[in-house]
């Protein structure tokens, strides 16, 4: 039952935004997670007024391998250590342990970005920069995942 939960409660939180792409990460076979990208417009371009990001799981993940994942992605992104130093400790404190079935969530809007865990709010960051450095890691032109953004995008 709890996934139809789920699946509502996100309804919910992005009943304003119109869904632009989806994709599937999988490494060697093994399906990590599905990532949809939603925006006020249905479409998404850098400067985008409100937009989201979901990650549903089928792995579970600590959260100490999500904060390590997402600060490789940024070194990718050749993000300078200081920032990375700067919200690595608010990620750390903010992020749950992920269980195969959960959610993870970003809304991003001009001011700030608010994390969801499932249906719940976990935390917000009240920086106009984070909400693109972090969906940068699938939404830049030197992600490390170029299918995933083309997909996201909704690029042919």
């Amino acid at each position: 039952m709890l996934p139809l939960i789920v699946f509502f409660a996100l309804a919910s939180l992005l009943s304003n935004l119109n869904k632009v792409g989806e994709a599937e990460f999988s490494v060697m076979f093994l399906d990590i997670y599905d990532i949809a990208l939603y925006s006020d417009t249905g479409t998404y371009h850098q400067g985008t007024e409100q937009y989201a990001l979901t990650i549903e799981y089928h792995r579970n993940v600590s959260a100490t391998r999500l904060l390590d994942l997402t600060q490789d992605q940024w070194q990718h992104l050749e993000v300078p250590e200081s920032t990375i130093t700067q919200y690595a400790p608010v990620l750390q404190d903010m992020w749950p342990d992920i269980e195969k079935g959960d959610s993870l969530t970003i809304k991003v809007s001009p001011d700030s970005s608010q994390f969801y865990h499932n249906e719940t709010v976990i935390g917000a960051i009240e920086d106009a920069r984070f909400g693109k450095l972090f969906t940068d890691i699938w939404l830049s032109p030197d992600t490390s995942a170029p299918r995933i953004r083309r997909d996201l995008l909704g690029q042919d």
